[in-house]
């Protein structure tokens, strides 16, 4: 994804209670994962659907060299996905449709969609914040209420 015309203030905005440093944008998965340095030091990854920030590389240089020399296979549906013709264009990413990497919900095609990188990171973002935390297993009801503001 081109991130020059991402705003990383508005990506991170919910995410404070995670990512309270200053970061650099150096890009931005097809799931919305962020991959972010801070004052030329390591890249780290924020995975947005387990609301953790972590150490992905030591360097930008190495970062880049790591992604063109890993086939990624971490979504072994999405070309499956792809060739359905559903592929995101610019500031839009694939969202799932129902919380994935829990016991119930294995990532698939069917929980696949288009959306809107700003909206889907800032659902997220609510979401693991208030989820986050809970103990593995627990029973959620989670309700969806229309925000006054997308921002």
């Amino acid at each position: 994804m081109d991130v020059r015309s991402i705003s990383l203030n508005r990506l991170l905005k919910r995410w404070h209670w995670l990512c309270s440093d200053e970061f650099e944008l150096v890009d931005v998965d097809e799931f919305g994962d962020l991959f972010l340095q801070s004052s030329n030091g390591p890249v780290l990854m924020l995975d947005v659907h387990r609301g953790e920030l972590k150490e992905r590389a030591g360097s930008v240089t190495e970062f880049d060299e790591d992604r063109s020399a890993a086939e990624d296979d971490s979504h072994p549906f999405l070309h499956r996905v792809e060739s359905s013709g559903d592929v995101p264009k610019a500031q839009k990413l694939y969202g799932y449709k129902l919380r994935p990497f829990t016991a119930d919900n294995v990532p698939n095609e069917d929980m696949v969609y288009v959306t809107d990188l700003y909206e889907y990171l800032g659902y997220i973002a609510e979401l693991e914040n208030q989820l986050g935390n809970l103990p593995e297993g627990t029973k959620v009801k989670v309700v969806v209420k229309k925000s006054k503001s997308n921002a």
